[in-house]
């Protein structure tokens, strides 16, 4: 018989301190949101927690990297915004909604589609925002699946999102907003916006659009 099971911590707990390195071989979903907890995330998590399938430690006070899984795992959500969590964005971490913005993380963001770290990987929604040592490049063309990509406030120092060199984006894309990154391109028109990313009092008009079928927005 197929046992599943589900922890939520809720905000009146009495749980506090560090992040716990529980052994729960069945647990599939964990949800300590906005607990305040500190500490790092333990390497062994993954193994000690290995049908864990929804994570979300947003809002706490988590510190160190993430570490990588030995293996490649899945997550239908990995949600971990709003730490200070830092160092490389980990490989063998896949997850349909994949969440790591507002934090310290640095580096290039090219292992998210590296083929022989994450072969057909399903990330549909990706927020990277808030994370202000990212850098170039941004190859994401691998990531076929992806819907939604959130970069605004993501450093990516000199970046040139018209140079196909430095920015691949896959063409799945119906969402993206880039704005407040330190670019070096100061506009780019396309056409057939699915949608808009309005993050001030004016939005690109798509008559004055030309080219590709989703909406940048960059200011």
């Amino acid at each position: 018989m197929f046992l599943c099971v589900c922890l939520c911590v809720f905000f009146f707990s009495p749980l506090t301190g560090n992040l716990p390195n529980w052994r729960l071989p069945l647990l599939i979903s964990l949800n300590l949101a906005g607990m305040g907890l500190t500490g790092s995330i333990p390497q062994d998590w993954w193994t000690n927690m290995p049908a864990l399938s929804f994570l979300d430690l947003s809002l706490s006070k988590l510190t160190g990297s993430i570490p990588p899984p030995p293996v490649q795992r899945y997550f239908t959500i990995f949600a971990v915004p709003g730490n200070s969590l830092s160092g490389p964005l980990p490989i063998n971490i896949s997850a349909s909604y994949y969440d790591v913005s507002a934090n310290q993380l640095q580096g290039d963001v090219t292992t998210l589609a590296d083929s022989q770290a994450m072969p057909a990987t399903p990330i549909s929604r990706l927020k990277l925002s808030g994370n202000r040592r990212l850098t170039c490049p941004i190859l994401l063309g691998g990531l076929t699946a992806l819907a939604q990509l959130e970069l605004q406030a993501g450093g990516f120092n000199g970046c040139d999102f018209t140079n196909t060199s430095q920015v691949v984006l896959p063409s799945s894309l119906t969402y993206l907003d880039v704005s407040g990154s330190r670019r070096t391109d100061t506009h780019v028109r396309t056409q057939k916006c699915v949608q808009c990313v309005c993050t001030c009092s004016s939005c690109v008009a798509q008559s004055s659009c030309i080219g590709l079928p989703l909406c940048f927005l960059f200011f």
